[in-house]
């Protein structure tokens, strides 16, 4: 079971072993931030703490996941996983590129202003990845 901070980074980041002078939160942000696809989001509030997905372009709120000691290993990838799967909704949902929808619309009635389309799996110029907006 995880209980603090320190047992987080010991646990799943095999801290102070890799990071000499740097403390447990420091060392989990890092390693949230760079080991996740979205760039995810690591906070702590004493008995407990939070992580949430980022989309970078979007304005979109993610959600936070709350994880209060103790927890097991497991609840805390499972969080990360959220947090992946979270950005890649709105990263999907608000980064097509201009020729996603080259009508200017992903549906009969939908308008859509650029920044704000979904990304088409079947567009040939983004090949379905869509854009940095």
């Amino acid at each position: 079971m995880i209980d603090s901070v320190d047992s987080l980074a010991r646990t799943c980041y095999e801290w102070p072993r890799t990071a000499e002078n740097m403390s447990a939160e420091r060392y989990i942000k890092r390693g949230v931030y760079r080991y996740t696809n979205c760039g995810a989001c690591f906070n702590t509030h004493g008995k407990y703490v939070t992580v949430s997905g980022y989309c970078e372009g979007s304005d979109g709120e993610l959600p936070t996941y709350e994880l209060r000691f103790p927890f097991a290993e497991d609840d805390w990838w499972q969080a990360l996983t959220k947090c992946e799967a979270d950005a890649s909704e709105e990263w999907n949902s608000t980064h097509g590129c201009e020729r996603c929808w080259p009508q200017g619309h992903c549906t009969d009635n939908e308008e859509l202003e650029f920044g704000n389309w979904p990304i088409n799996p079947e567009c040939a110029n983004c090949e379905g990845d869509g854009v940095v907006l």
